[in-house]
């Protein structure tokens, strides 16, 4: 992980999306740029709503695989992996995982990383990152 992680307040959901967004068309032409996002299920959804109703001249998002049963389900509560490649797809599973392989919060790789302010902060262990920003919002829509 990057040594120190940033931390930023977003007015609302609309405003960090927007970064995001940004941030994957500033990399559009590398050859490969992920950004992280780990979040709980409510703002998981939320998000992942809000990207897929994006429909631009820019972009326009696509699913590569989300764990839609295990966000949908009572039995976890712990954070979601949301990953956003710059070729505009998503990707989400949850990002502890408890099972014959592993205990534990995947490894998180990417070039960016967001966690929502929220989350269980052993989760910074499990990341290696260029940008790490712990964001929360100033208000809710």
């Amino acid at each position: 992980m990057n040594k120190y992680a940033e931390v930023k307040d977003f007015y609302c959901i609309h405003e960090f999306t927007e970064e995001i967004v940004t941030e994957l068309l500033e990399h559009e032409y590398d050859d490969f740029y992920t950004t992280n996002i780990v979040a709980n299920g409510e703002l998981t959804k939320a998000l992942i709503k809000l990207l897929l109703s994006i429909e631009s001249e820019d972009v326009s998002f696509d699913i590569g695989s989300i764990d839609f049963k295990s966000i949908e389900s009572d039995d976890y509560n712990k954070e979601y992996l949301l990953s956003i490649s710059n070729d505009m797809e998503i990707w989400c599973e949850p990002a502890w995982q408890d099972n014959e392989y592993r205990t534990g919060y995947l490894d998180l790789e990417a070039e960016s990383t967001y966690i929502f302010e929220d989350s269980d902060f052993e989760v910074l262990d499990s990341i290696t990152s260029d940008a790490v920003t712990i964001f929360g919002f100033e208000c809710e829509d």
